[in-house]
């Protein structure tokens, strides 16, 4: 188990394929009800996968050094469908939306061709929320059970349901 290998799943690989491909060619030459629906189900998966690796990379400043648990998968998926709610929703959720990525999209979007990163409000997007579970699996998958020594112990030294 090295930190991220999850990132090499196929669902995190298929959800960057498709925001590479949804970005830089369906977008541009096909936009439309396709490729706004294809960006929110990829990123419904990209994100929470992304964020738990930032943890786990983070995670290995702390003396314990420890891996990501399959209830991170679960707390960056309830993060991302929150975010992702509120944004398609709300006013106040487009709002912020607008005002995070509005420098990233001045900073980068120039460069490489994303200009305008902005959001459609739009709830029919909500259906995008049926990519949410995957991330969630891949957590059960990666990180559900840790690899146990010889001696039958846990790698991280402690049984199930003990705590450091």
């Amino acid at each position: 188990m090295k930190r991220g290998d999850f990132l090499l799943s196929w669902p995190f690989l298929a959800s960057l394929g498709v925001l590479l491909v949804n970005d830089f060619v369906l977008k541009r030459w096909y936009p439309g009800l396709l490729s706004g629906f294809a960006s929110d189900a990829a990123g419904m998966v990209f994100f929470p996968l992304v964020l738990v690796a930032a943890a786990e990379l983070l995670a290995w400043l702390i003396p314990s050094r420890p891996y990501a648990r399959a209830w991170w998968f679960f707390a960056a998926t309830a993060f991302v469908v929150a975010g992702f709610i509120l944004v398609k929703t709300t006013g106040w959720g487009e709002a912020t939306y607008e005002a995070l990525v509005s420098p990233v999209d001045a900073l980068l979007g120039t460069g490489l061709g994303l200009r305008g990163l902005g959001v459609v409000q739009d709830p029919a997007d909500l259906l995008a929320l049926l990519a949410a579970p995957l991330p969630i699996w891949v957590g059960w998958r990666w990180r559900g059970r840790l690899p146990r020594t010889p001696e039958g112990v846990p790698a991280d030294g402690l049984e199930p349901g003990a705590t450091r």
